[in-house]
């Protein structure tokens, strides 16, 4: 939420575009914490999704290996610890070119599941890439593109969806109550320092009440 915050006051046309969103699914009055969860705002869980992806929180993931194995080529021997970094190739950064005599026929089969990101606008903070058109409408796609914001599979984060949930109540309170202003540019900047998570040095706002 501190990345949340920041983000919303330096992109003030995203911060508006949700709050107008939110405010037409919600009406004028303010929704309680089941209105908010049951609510399609496509516009809120892209901003969301893409600062997950975008801001890095936790930078890395630990798995060991319960057998031996090899991955593109390279000997795993059981008991190594493996790292999955959250934000490295195809994530923020382009994706490595793998030559596929080199997959396994399983990997294969699937490494076309998941559509990878445009090279060109990897690093941009860009929330629509989460976007998908329906019609005349936009739909939410949480398959757009590879993320490791909460890790994969069996072994991913069990306090997901509670994240999710906290994130959206907090952000949508937020975003209808006050305006996040500009911050002066020696408090906006995207230092970062590494405790638990992956943090901003600086946390200010200016709020406006709505």
């Amino acid at each position: 939420m501190s990345w949340c915050v920041k983000y919303l006051a330096l992109h003030q046309d995203m911060q508006e575009s949700r709050r107008q969103s939110i405010s037409e699914i919600c009406g004028s009055q303010m929704p309680s914490a089941s209105d908010i969860l049951a609510a399609n705002v496509p516009l809120l869980d892209a901003f969301l999704e893409e600062l997950l992806r975008h801001m890095n929180v936790q930078p890395s993931q630990q798995r060991e290996a319960m057998t031996n194995t090899k991955v593109l080529g390279y000997q795993i021997p059981k008991g190594t610890e493996v790292f999955p970094i959250s934000n490295g190739a195809s994530i923020i950064r382009p994706a490595f070119d793998i030559d596929d005599k080199l997959r396994t026929t399983t990997c294969l089969a699937n490494k076309d599941r998941v559509k990878q990101w445009n090279e060109k606008d990897v690093a941009a903070f860009q929330p629509e890439r989460w976007l998908k058109s329906e019609g005349d409408d936009m739909r939410f796609d949480p398959q757009a593109g590879p993320t490791l914001a909460f890790g994969l599979g069996l072994r991913g984060c069990l306090g997901k969806r509670f994240a999710y949930m906290q994130m959206r109540l907090l952000l949508v309170l937020l975003v209808l109550n006050f305006k996040f202003q500009p911050v002066p540019d020696q408090l906006a900047d995207m230092k970062i320092r590494h405790k638990l998570m992956r943090e901003p040095v600086h946390t200010y706002i200016v709020l406006r009440a709505l």
